[in-house]
This record gives structure tokens, sequence and C-alpha cells, in this order.
């Protein structure tokens, strides 16, 4: 579904033809381009219904732990999955006392290089939801990327199953959810990443975006690094796309609070610290 005149109308429609937000994204339209017609359908008709449902599937979840892991692209099921690394940086949060984890998204491979052990999207499924590993006490949230979309186009809506069989893990959407880190919005997404959110979207504080499978540390802009097999050089690029993680502190002051960002890369196996960077949000 293209975003425009006719298009905002065929949206239009299918809700007035008692159709849900949960009916539209079966069709496979891109959850975005829903919120973006929810958008201009409240911008055209005044109609709060169509608010509401925008606010209602940008799913601000409210947060208030005072440290964070940040992981993405760990694609299960894939030649390149490599449990090991995700074991090691679930070690690291629990010993720096982390509990929340958020999680950019392509927790699958989607079959789009699968292990010989994994070559259907039905064994595949069954490994994400079995094998990803759960910790007592210990909750993630995730957003779901283009790798995961594969198998919801065939049949296995991972939101869904994600939802029903594992309880300690939390759906925010495909491609980007919001949340509220101790009352300062943030964007959880997967993608490239464009350098500004189009005004439809709900505008946070701050980005951690998953895809890339690179580490950067912006000044609104966090990329999240990959916890799969990736090369130690890319695109000339020495290091930036080491597999790794994201830990993050929030310190509070008064005014406003202290976002620290640690990023820890992994080298012959070892997983070292080799960025940290620190912003200051006002309250």
């Amino acid at each position: 579904m293209e975003v425009g005149g006719r298009n905002v109308r065929n949206l239009r429609w299918m809700y007035g033809h008692g159709m849900t937000f949960d009916d539209i994204a079966s069709l496979d339209i891109p959850y975005y381009k829903i919120l973006q017609g929810l958008y201009l359908l409240y911008l055209e008709t005044g109609d709060e219904f169509f608010r509401r449902e925008y606010q209602t599937h940008c799913a601000v979840e409210e947060l208030n732990d005072s440290s964070y892991l940040l992981i993405g692209d760990n694609h299960m099921g894939s030649v390149s999955e490599c449990s090991k690394y995700l074991d090691q940086v679930l070690e690291l949060a629990l010993s720096c006392g982390v509990r929340s984890v958020l999680h950019g998204g392509d927790i699958g491979d989607g079959l789009i290089d699968p292990k010989p052990t994994y070559t259907n999207f039905e064994s595949q499924v069954t490994h994400i939801v079995d094998d990803y590993p759960k910790i007592e006490g210990m909750r993630h949230k995730i957003v779901l990327g283009n790798h995961d979309k594969k198998y919801r186009n065939n049949g296995f809506n991972l939101a869904t199953i994600l939802k029903n069989e594992r309880e300690d893990i939390d759906v925010l959407g495909y491609g980007i959810g919001y949340l509220r880190l101790q009352s300062h919005l943030v964007s959880l997404e997967h993608g490239k990443g464009l350098e500004y959110l189009p005004d439809w979207y709900l505008q946070p504080q701050m980005r951690f975006i998953a895809h890339t499978h690179a580490l950067e540390l912006g000044e609104k802009i966090i990329r999240i690094p990959s916890l799969c097999i990736n090369d130690t050089e890319y695109n000339g690029i020495r290091g930036r796309y080491r597999s790794g993680c994201l830990i993050l502190n929030i310190e509070n002051f008064s005014n406003y609070d202290i976002f620290c960002l640690e990023g820890y890369q992994f080298e012959k196996g070892f997983l070292q610290k080799t960025k940290e960077k620190s912003f200051l949000l006002k309250k």
C-alpha cells in the first residue's frame, strides 16, 4: 500500500468495513505505512478514532530501570548464528545488574541463509521459541526486523507466536517501537535509519537502531552491533562491524538525566569495551 490520496482512502475503507489493525497488517502492508496512513487520516478527518489507533499501535511502553542491554541481529537458524556470543553478552548484563534487554530485531534468519538443521520456517520458529535464552527475572523488549517478516509472510507470525509462547518477551511491533525510559521517549528500530524521522512518527529524544550490524554512537542515532558472526573488516572500516552489544546506564539529576552508553565488541572470542559516550537529556 503506497501512502497517498487513493490508498489512504483504501485504508479508511478497510476500517469502515470492520477490519482491525492486525487484519490490515496480515495483508503484508508494511507496519510503518499503516501508521502513516492513520496519521494522515486523522489530519484529513479530525476523527479521534484514527488518532487513538495511531497512538495505540506506536506501542509506547514505560520502563523505569536504570540499566539496559541493547542487542540485535542474532539471526537464529542461520549459518552465522553464534549462540556463545548471545550467552556472553547476557552474562555481561547479569554481572552489571541489568534485567531489561532491548532487542533491535532479526532475532531469526527467516530462511535467508539457513543452517542445514533449520531449512524450513517451522523449524526456525521452533528454534527461536525453544532456544532463545530464558533467564529468570530478565525481560526482553523486541522490534521485529526484515528477516523476521519472512516468517509472517509464510504463515508464522513471530509477533503472535512469541506473545503466546514466551512470557518473558514483549514484541513492540515490526520495524519500529517506542519506549519511555524513565520518562524519556526513545525508539527501538530495525532498518537503515534515516537521519530524520518523518513528522508523522513520534519524535524520540534518542533512537536505537539495529540492522546495519555496525556499532556507532552518534549524537541522537545509536546503532546496535550484531550478535551473529561478522568479518573483522567490512567495507574497509576495521572493527566497526565486529559483533557485540551496548550497555545503557541512566544517571538521575534534578533537571536532567545522563544516558551513559558503553559499547562492547568481540575480539578473538573475547568481549571487550571499545566505545563509550554520555548524553545529557533534559527532563
